[in-house]
């Protein structure tokens, strides 16, 4: 197992109970592997302005959900 430190345990093990992270925890290389967004965050093309303020709401609720890398990486973790 690869040494994790203080950031991306706790990043880990927030992400498992469904919690949020911070900024610097998604930004980190090794936590950005181990989630994927519960939702697609790229907008679709042609939207008129009702369907930007839809997508917009949506991605309001979008949350990071662990992978099956990071689902492995946490069942390492002591």
């Amino acid at each position: 197992m690869t040494d994790l430190n203080y950031h991306q345990r706790k990043a880990l093990r927030r992400l498992g109970r469904g919690q949020s992270i911070s900024g610097r925890m998604l930004t980190d290389p090794l936590i950005s592997q181990c989630f994927e967004w519960s939702e697609s965050t790229e907008p679709p093309a042609d939207m008129d302005i009702i369907e930007w303020c839809d997508w917009e709401a949506r991605l309001r609720s979008v949350y990071p959900v662990l992978n099956g890398f990071g689902k492995e990486l946490l069942a390492q973790l002591p």
